[in-house]
């Protein structure tokens, strides 16, 4: 007790060692609204606004192509626009039951005694498991 732990960064998945290369990669990621996309192992975990508003500009860029897609191929044909919504609605059922099953039995991080609910000493945290795989 009263000892300060030793300053660390934990640099983006891109750039592990380097402090200014995960800033620098962070703020252009956030700045043209890319926190979502295929470019966040370029990008520190900066909050849920930003986030939020990285989601709404890839919905913007995203929205026009596929609407005029849909109205170009599906326009007047609702079964099909049934069958792709039944679609897609079972790849997100399949999707969301495989990852539970990936995860299902990830041991956590030891945060709470799992007996009584009572929080445990910061000392007896673990950086958990199977979890940390897929961050």
């Amino acid at each position: 007790n009263g000892e300060v732990a030793p300053l660390f960064c934990e640099g983006t998945p891109l750039t592990p060692q380097s402090y200014w290369g995960s800033l620098t990669l962070t703020i252009l990621t956030y700045l043209f609204g890319m926190a979502v996309t295929p470019f966040w192992p370029l990008s520190w975990w900066m909050g849920y606004y930003l986030w939020f508003s990285s989601m709404y500009y890839l919905c913007l860029a995203i929205f026009p192509l596929l609407y005029n897609s849909l109205y170009t191929r599906a326009r007047k044909k609702t079964k099909s626009i049934f069958m792709m919504i039944v679609i897609l609605l079972l790849f997100n059922v399949v999707t969301l039951i495989g990852a539970w099953y990936i995860w299902k039995d990830g041991e956590g991080y030891n945060h709470y005694d799992p007996n009584t609910g009572v929080q445990n000493p910061v000392d007896e945290h673990e950086d958990g498991s199977i979890h940390n795989i897929s961050v």
